[in-house]
């Protein structure tokens, strides 16, 4: 199967990773995951995804935003589609 294009998951949760990377793939979609901003930047780094599932919340409440931001101020990255996901009821909840 030809592969539809290269998306990024960064999410602090390992099984969201792990699901999300299942059910991309077995709809064709190429996929790499990271565990937060850091390792994010590292891939971007070596490639840009045609797309970036992005958790809101990972080490800081706000890491997600910060590197949406991060990314919006660098000409590079600027177009860069993201999808910005968060469980954040459920810590309202608790």
């Amino acid at each position: 199967m030809d592969k539809k294009g290269l998306i990024l998951v960064v999410d602090d949760d390992a099984d969201i990773r792990a699901t999300s990377r299942i059910i991309l793939e077995s709809h064709g979609y190429e996929v790499q995951t990271a565990a937060g901003g850091k390792e994010a930047t590292e891939l971007l780094a070596r490639r840009k995804p045609d797309l970036m599932l992005l958790d809101v919340m990972m080490a800081t409440d706000t890491e997600g935003f910060d590197l949406a931001l991060r990314l919006r101020e660098d000409p590079g990255f600027k177009d860069l589609p993201i999808i910005m996901l968060t469980a954040f009821l459920d810590k309202v909840r608790a």
